[in-house]
């Protein structure tokens, strides 16, 4: 009975293998895949003519790539494992043979993460876990045998591009119908991945990153339907190669909600060749509702070229807005007519109103690619002025015909300009500014205005070609003399259709043409006038770089003027009760430290009685009131300039107030210290710049035993309260003489 039963089963798996087997399979060795287990229909090496390729090598490849079986699959003699539970989590461990081919396939079970033991089996080469409860893959790269990976239907989120690392030999990757939001960079292509399919539908992703799409190896069909994307990215900088061969497949991305075509500049795609390497892939972007704007025009321009021949059924794309384009073929806009003229101008992006869009209110806005330019149509809507803003884009072309402008004045935006039509306004003026800042290519429109005068700056343009002011007639008189010269450089006589210029003058009309000197002066003493003009210009120039020199060093002047006007030191003033006020930044420890224990000890020991803002300010009182009191009752000053002197807003009303005193009184002094050896260019400060680049401060860097005669020197002798000074006599002054800062 057994020996019959025997019998049995093999006819009956004979049977299945010859009717599975109706063609003969042959050994399929993939370039840079390592597997020699492959197994590929021999209907594959006919199907190059299918394929539209000549090479048969690479066609049965192509096929291959989607038909080949691993011979498991085909002889089968492989055994199941079985899946045991071991907690009512779900944590589940595998049952069965470690050493020969296994396969699992556990569905509709509550699995919540691959068994705890799967890396004991590293012959594992099919594993199908469909509708169970996983919501992440963990590290699996202990499975070197993995062929297929089924996790569909379950509760997985992310996929990281370490998710498959290890894997060299998964080929068919299935993850449809779960909750995955994030699938990294190179998480399906790497240097040692060779996925053939992927399935990722009906998940939860926005976006699909290009790393993904693209791959040097073989690649039979990946499925991204079914999800949310929006957009195509490039987060990884992943640019195409132009001499690198891709074999990319067939991409699915129907059903999405791709609105914005592919901008494929920001992918790194701004040249036919690398175009072509994308175009080579299959792109399958249906069912959405596209917008048929500006975004869409660069990949119609790059492929305008090459449409008829890389165009397939599963590109028909159609128009969903602007509603006037509604269910018109995205191909169609890229097709030329019998004259060779396409559409693509009519793919532009409108641009909002106001400040964020920069677009002027009444006006309409819009990016037009296919033309290079962004166009601003004010036409008709009530201008009085120019206005104040423009998109910030460049080559604008602005039109403002029909409206009651009458200053053409100077604007941000007149130097991006590429076209202006100002025609049919009210425009009297044209400031000299306004036009200097047009580029010689602008392209200005004037006709029908109401200005008899011109800025010289017009000469710059070829009125053949890029003024047009039609019929004008001018008040002309000897500073217009340019109009005749620039009729005569330009030829105009070539070209007076667009404009002719008709100078009033004491004879009557006169065309620009014929325009001499004495038609609008009527006097001989040009030269004469030319050489007054020349001095009074040169004068001027001379007038404005002194006043900017005096302006640039008016401190340093103050310092010079100083020492001439210098009083003598020596009288006292009953009010002041220091010798001087030490100045420093309090806060700065090593230069509080060099002031108290070193700098103030030895000017008491001079004689000098001093004043500390650190310790001699009274608890209490407002410290503006109280430094200001104490800077007026200080004979000299002694500023301690290091980096952070005036670190704040304290010190620098401290310094301002020191600097007043001193600049109102010229018997006092300040002695600058410059303790950090601070250069001229570091100091913001005016006039502690003024004292460095004068050589009046003090270096502390090169002091030698002459350090404090040098301070001395500049402070002059001490008052000496209670005595008197020996080789003078002590003058006393009135309080009427004293000047109390005044800020």
């Amino acid at each position: 009975m057994r020996l019959n039963c025997l019998i049995l089963i093999v006819a009956t798996i004979s049977i299945c293998f010859i009717e599975i087997s109706s063609e003969t399979y042959e050994a399929w060795y993939p370039e840079d895949v390592g597997r020699t287990d492959l197994l590929c229909p021999s209907s594959c090496n006919i199907s190059e003519t299918s394929l539209g390729t000549s090479d048969s090598g690479e066609a049965r490849d192509q096929c291959c790539v989607c038909k080949a079986m691993p011979s498991w699959q085909l002889y089968g003699g492989i055994s199941f494992l079985k899946v045991e539970y071991v907690r009512r989590d779900g944590t589940a461990h595998l049952i069965g043979d470690r050493e020969n081919k296994t396969k699992l396939v556990h569905h509709n079970g509550f699995v919540t993460s691959l068994p705890t033991n799967i890396c004991e089996f590293p012959n594992l080469v099919f594993v199908s876990l469909q509708n169970n409860k996983i919501s992440t893959i963990g590290n699996i790269s202990c499975l070197i045998s993995l062929d297929t990976l089924d996790l569909s239907y379950n509760s997985i989120h992310f996929i990281s591009n370490k998710t498959f690392t290890g894997l060299p030999n998964l080929r068919i990757l299935n993850i449809n119908n779960n909750y995955i939001a994030t699938l990294e960079p190179f998480a399906l292509v790497g240097t040692k991945l060779q996925i053939f399919g992927a399935d990722l539908s009906s998940n939860n992703l926005t976006e699909i990153d290009i790393s993904n799409l693209y791959s040097e190896k073989y690649i039979c069909k990946y499925n991204f339907s079914k999800n949310n994307i929006t957009k195509m990215v490039n987060n990884a900088n992943f640019t195409l190669n132009v001499d690198t061969k891709y074999k990319c497949g067939f991409i699915d991305l129907n059903y999405n909600n791709f609105e914005s075509f592919i901008d494929f500049n920001d992918l790194g795609i701004d040249d036919i060749k690398i175009f072509g390497k994308v175009m080579h892939c299959g792109f399958s972007m249906q069912a959405m509702k596209w917008d048929c704007d500006c975004q869409m025009e660069p990949f119609l321009e790059l492929a305008e070229r090459v449409m008829t021949k890389i165009w397939r059924d599963y590109f028909n794309l159609t128009c969903w807005n602007p509603p006037e384009y509604r269910n018109m073929s995205v191909p169609g806009f890229a097709t030329k007519d019998y004259l060779g003229n396409d559409n693509l101008h009519l793919l532009i992006c409108n641009m909002s109103e106001g400040e964020e869009g920069k677009c002027p209110r009444y006006c309409h806005c819009y990016a037009q690619p296919k033309l290079h330019r962004t166009v601003v149509n004010c036409k008709g809507v009530g201008l009085t002025k120019l206005p104040l803003y423009m998109p910030d884009k460049e080559n604008l072309t602005i039109l403002m015909a029909n409206n009651s402008i009458e200053v053409f004045e100077s604007r941000d935006y007149l130097n991006k300009t590429r076209v202006i039509d100002i025609s049919d306004n009210l425009i009297r003026i044209f400031t000299e500014d306004a036009v200097s800042m047009l580029i010689t290519d602008t392209v200005l429109t004037m006709n029908n205005n109401s200005f008899k005068k011109i800025p010289r700056e017009f000469q710059k343009f070829d009125p053949c070609s890029k003024v047009r002011m039609g019929q004008v007639i001018l008040d002309c008189d000897c500073k217009d003399i340019w109009i005749g010269d620039w009729a005569e450089n330009r030829n105009v006589k070539q070209c007076n259709n667009l404009t002719e210029i008709l100078c009033s003058t004491r004879n009557g009309q006169v065309s620009w043409i014929h325009l001499t000197w004495n038609d609008i002066c009527g006097f001989e003493n040009y030269d004469l006038f030319r050489i007054l003009s020349i001095l009074f210009s040169i004068a001027l120039l001379v007038a404005v770089i002194t006043s900017s020199v005096f302006y640039t060093f008016r401190f340093e002047l103050s310092l010079i003027f100083r020492k001439v006007r210098s009083r003598d030191q020596r009288r006292v003033k009953p009010w002041l009760q220091y010798d001087v006020l030490v100045s420093f930044n309090e806060e700065n420890e090593t230069v509080r430290k060099w002031v108290i224990e070193t700098l103030e000890p030895q000017l008491q020991l001079a004689g000098y009685k001093s004043c500390l803002p650190l310790r001699d300010t009274i608890p209490g009182t407002l410290k503006e009131d109280e430094m200001i009191y104490n800077i007026n009752r200080s004979k000299n000053y002694i500023v301690i300039l290091c980096d952070d002197y005036l670190g704040d807003q304290w010190k620098e009303k401290e310094w301002k107030y020191v600097w007043h005193s001193f600049h109102k009184n010229l018997d006092r002094n300040i002695v600058l210290v410059n303790f950090d050896q601070v250069e001229t260019s570091d100091i913001v400060n005016s006039r502690l710049k003024a004292f460095l680049r004068l050589t009046l401060d003090i270096d502390f860097a090169n002091r030698n035993n002459t350090f404090l005669e040098d301070i001395q020197d500049k402070l002059g002798p001490p008052m000496r309260y209670g005595r008197v000074l020996r080789n003078a006599k002590t003058k006393y002054v009135t309080k009427t003489e004293h000047v109390e800062l005044n800020i």
